[in-house]
């Protein structure tokens, strides 16, 4: 039988991920993602990115 149960990742929404992007960065933009992950508490730098971009495009969709 196989398993069904969602992953779970901190506090947020389970989700089965099967896209990947690779990003190159400066050393800025590198810290400024570190010092959010850090401010926010999230778990990894992955997940700084996404909600990061989940914000970003949140408030994109507010503007139109």
């Amino acid at each position: 039988m196989p398993d069904d149960k969602p992953e779970r990742h901190g506090p947020f929404r389970p989700r089965r991920r099967s896209e990947r992007l690779q990003v190159m960065m400066s050393h800025d933009e590198m810290a400024a993602i570190e010092d959010f992950q850090y401010r926010t508490r999230m778990p990894s730098q992955a997940a700084a990115v996404r909600e990061l971009l989940r914000r970003a495009l949140a408030a994109i969709t507010k503007e139109n």
